[in-house]
């Protein structure tokens, strides 16, 4: 692993941690959801874990694009692209689901993925290739 991302990585994690918490803080002002209580994946450890977890993951897919390709730049969106779609199909099926979970709850979870996914994908393609 290249040494610029033993920087990158922690700051793609925690930039992508603040933006799913100021997502769900701003969700609980706006919108009305259910309690973190009866819908667990809106408690504040959840997104958190899940967040650290997943774009840690996505450095790794990230290092491994750098070494294989010739415009890992290019190449990695796409990748990411890829991986946010199928990350929020979990979500879009909550309110199918017994007992379904509200809408609201699973555009919430759907807008976290979006940001985690844009500080992430930023972070990484702008700090953690080469300058050429």
């Amino acid at each position: 692993m290249d040494k610029r991302l033993l920087w990158v990585w922690p700051l793609a994690v925690a930039g992508s941690v603040v933006a799913v918490l100021v997502v769900r803080v701003v969700a609980f002002m706006l919108v009305p959801l259910p309690s973190p209580e009866t819908f667990p994946p809106l408690t504040w450890s959840g997104p958190i874990i899940f967040t650290v977890v997943l774009v840690s993951l996505a450095v790794f897919a990230f290092a491994f694009v750098v070494g294989r390709s010739a415009n890992p730049r290019r190449v990695y969106r796409r990748v990411a692209l890829i991986a946010l779609i199928v990350s929020v199909i979990p979500d879009l099926a909550l309110p199918l689901g017994h007992p379904p979970a509200p809408w609201p709850a699973a555009i919430v979870l759907m807008a976290m993925h979006v940001a985690a996914w844009l500080v992430t994908v930023e972070v990484l393609t702008r700090l953690g290739l080469p300058k050429s």
